[in-house]
């Protein structure tokens, strides 16, 4: 049953990747140019670059909790097993999502402020 269950997370947290990474890097450039002043190389660079390191967070985790799996042995156990698994993935890739967002949001109000200062002496 073990088998089974690593199938289908495999194939759910697999889609959930690809999906979640693909529409974060195509929306995700419109925040970057605004942060790095219009600067749309550095921002495709970086973009990209987060992109890599979605992938491979990814990959470690799902590697490291198949690694992890409790014996299976019913089917009501796999459908929780899968279900619990996916969920954490699920909510760490908010919490990434989210503590991007407020490094971008700092890092665009830190350079910005900086500017200011600049401008005011």
């Amino acid at each position: 049953m073990n088998t089974l269950a690593y199938i289908v997370y495999l194939i759910i947290t697999g889609f959930i990747t690809i999906y979640v990474g693909n529409r974060c890097f195509h929306h995700g450039r419109i925040y970057l140019d605004r942060a790095l002043d219009h600067d749309f190389e550095l921002a495709d660079k970086v973009n990209r670059l987060l992109l890599v390191g979605y992938y491979l967070f990814n990959l470690g985790y799902v590697f490291i909790m198949i690694r992890m799996w409790e014996h299976v042995t019913t089917f009501h156990q796999l459908f929780s097993s899968v279900a619990i698994m996916c969920g954490r993935i699920v909510f760490i890739l908010g919490l990434m999502h989210y503590m991007n967002l407020f490094v971008i949001l700092w890092w665009h109000h830190h350079t910005h402020s900086e500017n200011h200062k600049k401008i005011k002496l």
